[in-house]
């Protein structure tokens, strides 16, 4: 079975992520920095029959649409980027995929990037003189399954924690959770 393979994402993507990073003040640090970024799309592995045996990209054993990384020391040295983003290929090529929603990956990518500062120095800088990065993990983070949401219904800790997204950040992302949450009995 051949593995995924990647290839350097074409110039509209560099183009459309720049547009990004510009257009909002939350990315200011990363432009103040100069980071280098690096795109990659991404495409899942295969069979002989040409069909895909995997994602293209996974986090932590799931599928993902996207991966903020950073770029290992020796591969900054030999000229590479500060950080990466893999793209799922497949995802981000679909006809229907729109500018919006490609627009709205790469912001998601792009903000779990972090310059590191020092108070009184400023931005602090690797032993290749390049600004040295962090990952920023996600503000709100659930597993979920949904066997266990329909069988505890309320009492689960999925739906438990899909209220408190929806209390706390005052957001219905998945409509039909209400459902689930709303019940008082187990299904």
């Amino acid at each position: 079975m051949p593995a995924a393979r990647m290839i350097k994402a074409p110039a509209e993507v560099y183009a459309m992520a720049t547009d990004v990073l510009c257009e909002d003040e939350c990315y200011q640090p990363l432009l103040d920095a100069k980071v280098r970024i690096d795109y990659l799309m991404c495409y899942a592995p295969t069979d002989d029959a040409g069909a895909p045996t995997g994602p293209a990209i996974s986090h932590d054993g799931m599928p993902a649409l996207g991966l903020a990384k950073k770029t290992k020391l020796e591969d900054r040295a030999l000229g590479g980027g500060d950080c990466r983003v893999l793209l799922d290929a497949a995802w981000w090529t679909h006809p229907e995929r729109t500018d919006r929603q490609r627009r709205g990956l790469l912001a998601h990518e792009l903000y779990h990037f972090e310059i590191v500062m020092d108070e009184q120095t400023g931005i602090l800088l690797d032993s290749c003189k390049r600004p040295k990065i962090d990952l920023r993990k996600h503000d709100l983070q659930f597993g979920w399954f949904r066997h266990i949401a329909k069988t505890y219904g309320a009492d689960s800790v999925e739906c438990q924690q899909a209220e408190t997204m929806m209390e706390e950040e005052c957001q219905t992302f998945w409509p039909e959770i209400l459902n689930i949450i709303d019940m008082k009995e187990p299904v």
